[in-house]
Formats: C-alpha cells, structure tokens, sequence
C-alpha cells in the first residue's frame, strides 16, 4: 500500500506538470514592471554617446553594482552587461538580495546585489573612461541637449515638470525629458518620451479595455520559482492552452496581459504534497461509482489564511506595475480578468491596487483555490462569474467529480449580489473531463465556452446579460 502511495505523489507531479511547460513559445515583448533599466556610454565632455542608449526591459527588482566593486568593469561590452544584468534578474525571485559574481579570465570580476522594489525607480548602467557605473534615479530623467548638440544627463525627480505643456505632477511611470538650451524660449523645445519611446501626447489618448490572465500553480519544478509579479503581454508559460484565446475572441479586448499569480504550495490550503497525497488515496480506494457523499469531508476545506494574504500581496506589486500605464488618462481605461486557482487571491490584490484607476467590466473566476477568504468590492463589476464543481451545494457532486485540488467554495461576498450578473456556474454533470485532478485543471474548462448558450448566466461576452 505504501508503494501505491508514492505513485499516487509521482501522478500528482505529472498531472501539474502539464500545466507548467518552461519554455515560453514567444519572447515577451511588453514588460511593465516598477524599475526601468538604462544602459549608455558617456563620452570624455560627459556627453551621452550617439546611438549607445538602450532600454532593454522593466522588473520589479532593483538591481546595481555594490558600490565597492564599479570600479572594476571597465572592459566588458555594453551588451555583455545587458546579458548578465538581465541573467541575474531572473534569479532574483528564487531568492531575494540576491549577491552574484561575474569572473571571466579576460575582464575583471564584478558584484551584482538587487532586492525588490515596489515603488517606481530608474537605473542608469553608464560607461565612462573609468569603466562602467551604476546609478539608482528616480522615474523621471532630465537631459538638456547643448549648443552643439550633445545630449547630457542633469538630473532625475519623481514628477514630471513640463514648461511647454505647463503641468508639474508626480508620476507613476517611467519618461525622459529633453530640452534644447539653443532653444530655450520655444516651446517646441521640449521632448517627452516613455520608456517604449514614444513621444507624450503625440496623439489623442483613447480609452481601452484590457484583459488579463491571472493563472495559478505552476507546478512541482517551479516551486522554488515563484512569481516576479511583472505584468506581461505574452503567455510566457504557455499556462492556459488556450483557452485564453477563447476569452479573447469573445471579449475582442483592446489590449491582454498575464499575471503570474504561481506562488509556493505552502501558500494553498492543502499546505503540502503529502496531504493532497493522501486526499488523492482516497480516490484509488474509491473509484467512480463508490465511495458517495461521505468521502467529501476527505476533502481538505480548512483554509490557508495565510498564504492567501501572501498571494494578495504578491498580486499588489503587480497592479502597482500597471499602474504605471495609467499616468495621463482623461478617461479611465476598462479591464477584465480572468483568473485561474492561486491566481484569484493574486488578483484580488491587484485589484485593490489598480480599483481607482480602472473601470472594471467582467470578472470570470475559474476554480478558485482559497475562495472564502477575500473578497473584492464586486459591486465595482458589471459581472463576475465563478466556474467550478459542487461541493456545497444540495445535491453535490460524487467524490471522484469533485476538485481535489482546489475544493470548491462560493466566492465570498456573491451570494447577496443581482443573480442576473453574479453568481456560480457548475461543470455539467456530463463533462468528460470531471474528476479529481483533470477537473482542476484549465485545460478542462472548454465547458465554459460550449455548454453555456448566449444570454444566459455565465456566458462570456462583452455586453451585459440584459443587453
């Protein structure tokens, strides 16, 4: 019996895993994270050398040179730097303040440290004819540009002060400004960049309405790899098999995002491979068709408060992030989230940070791990729908129909709300893939899309039920 149990632990890894493929199929090409990274070359007037500026990403990590240690970069090439600042920014997750060294037999080692950082900041990597140096700056970077028409760094702040557009506020976002000395008293002499390079008010802002994708777990291999919190516009896990692309096609959003809501299993309410493992044991004791109602309360519904908060808070520093996007708007952008198992209590916190800055259309809440614990103010919504198996409800499903991974429970705060937009949707009792482990899983929710006809609670669409 012992042995059968650690296969069940092995069926458990191999189940997760398929939705935890590493390898992402696109590179991401939209990052929005809280720091912003520059890197240039300066020559001997201090003048920023022609065409050596680069802005190879934004993270959620603050990395530098240890101070004592800049002095020895002088030999390594601008995009050798680029390739290992961005290396050892993908560890910073795993472990943060993080130290790392770069020895090489031809250049001079040097020490990298980072930590988190929830607030918006720039840092500069420049080379000068003493060697490479690192600056940690504020949002915004102030260059004027001479009489000969060198461009020069003078200084950074946290709000944008403007002369030609007349406006000094503080910012979010990441922008550089430029002015033309030769040309002090025309008000064509300023220049006002984001980090994507795009000119400020080039072009009227028009309102949009963005998706996003919160997903869950990862799996076993990524446990010591949780998320970095950025918001990115690619499905860098390739978590949803596509059926994001479903939502998609019925939402037809301006813009979609991906959060990364996949945080320890600590963190879930099982807390452990051991106890889901002996939940799943109960399964192979009692296959379809046996075992009843009475084997639900083997079934772990003890909640894990405190994991939850620590996925809340992860999903805060992602919606600070997005923020960033949100500086200039005259009218407030629409977003809808999708969100799978952890990545409910993610959102969560990425909706109480972003909830003054939005308009929130619809929310659809696919197996929600944890769903009793928080809640958001669902009144902010024009829908919000919860999909999942019945476990509390008169007539619940059979033990080997349930969701052992995430065992269902009412979304907290929709039971009181206008059951015309809110409320439960229940996997139909002859979906195939209804069980234990696959029922969980978001590969098995393609139900969503084929089994709910239009104007019907729970149907996916952009307009409301009563449209």
């Amino acid at each position: 019996m012992l042995i059968r149990f650690f296969i069940l632990i092995a069926l458990v890894n191999s189940h997760c895993l398929a939705v935890a493929q590493n390898s992402p199929t696109h590179p991401a090409r939209i990052i929005l994270g809280n720091v912003a990274y520059y890197f240039w070359e300066e020559q001997a007037n201090g003048s920023i050398a022609p065409n050596s500026t680069h802005r190879p990403f934004k993270h959620n990590y603050l990395t530098s040179f240890q101070a004592k240690k800049q002095h020895t970069t002088t030999l390594i090439e601008q995009n050798e730097l680029i390739a290992d600042v961005r290396a050892f920014l993908t560890q910073l997750p795993q472990k943060n303040n993080l130290k790392f060294w770069y020895p090489t037999p031809k250049k001079t080692a040097f020490e990298l440290i980072g930590k988190m950082d929830t607030t918006a900041h720039s840092v500069l990597f420049i080379k000068s004819a003493s060697g490479w140096k690192s600056y940690t700056e504020k949002q915004v970077l102030y260059f004027t540009i001479n009489e000969k028409n060198d461009t020069l760094f003078d200084h950074s702040s946290d709000s944008l002060i403007s002369t030609s557009l007349h406006c000094a506020f503080r910012v979010h976002n990441h922008y550089r400004v430029f002015k033309n000395v030769s040309a002090i008293n025309d008000l064509s002499n300023e220049t006002i960049l984001d980090y994507n390079n795009k000119e400020l008010f080039a072009e009227t802002r028009k309102n949009k309405r963005i998706l996003f994708f919160a997903n869950g777990y990862r799996g076993p291999k990524k446990e010591k790899n949780p998320s970095d919190n950025l918001v990115v516009n690619v499905d860098r896990y390739t978590y949803w098999f596509q059926t994001d692309n479903r939502f998609i096609e019925r939402l037809n959003p301006t813009e979609t995002y991906y959060l990364d809501g996949s945080l320890s299993l600590k963190t879930s309410n099982y807390r452990t491979k051991i106890r889901f493992g002996w939940m799943l044991l109960h399964e192979y004791l009692f296959p379809r068709g046996k075992g009843g109602i009475r084997h639900l309360k083997r079934i772990n519904k003890r909640p894990n408060n405190k994991g939850f908060q620590e996925r809340f808070a992860a999903g805060k520093i992602a919606g600070t992030a997005f923020l960033a996007t949100q500086d200039f708007t005259t009218t407030k952008d629409t977003i809808d989230i999708v969100c799978h198992s952890m990545g409910y209590a993610y959102s969560l916190g990425f909706i109480e940070t972003v909830k003054n800055c939005v308009v929130f259309g619809k929310m659809y809440i696919i197996a929600p791990e944890n769903s009793t614990v928080g809640q958001a103010d669902w009144s902010l919504f024009q829908e919000v729908w919860q999909y999942g198996a019945n476990l509390d409800q008169e007539h619940p499903d059979p033990f080997f129909q349930q969701d052992g991974i995430a065992p269902q429970a009412p979304v907290k705060g929709l039971e009181n709300s206008n059951p015309l937009r809110y409320g439960r949707i229940f996997t139909p009792a002859n979906w195939p893939k209804k069980d234990i482990i696959d029922g969980h899983m978001i590969y098995s929710f393609d139900w969503i899309f084929d089994s709910i006809p239009p104007k019907s609670a729970g149907y996916v669409c952009p307009l409301f039920l009563t449209n």
